[in-house]
């Protein structure tokens, strides 16, 4: 479980990152740059 609610970050560092934010039960995350999400493959 993680010691925060809310996670605010951009999607450069989802995608860095991936492994640490998948084993994260999140109850909520906020990613900047919609753009890159919508786009992304």
């Amino acid at each position: 479980e993680s010691c925060f609610h809310i996670l605010i970050t951009s999607y450069q560092l989802l995608v860095m990152d991936e492994k640490y934010f998948k084993r994260v039960k999140w109850q909520y995350m906020v990613l900047d740059e919609a753009q890159a999400i919508k786009s992304s493959s």
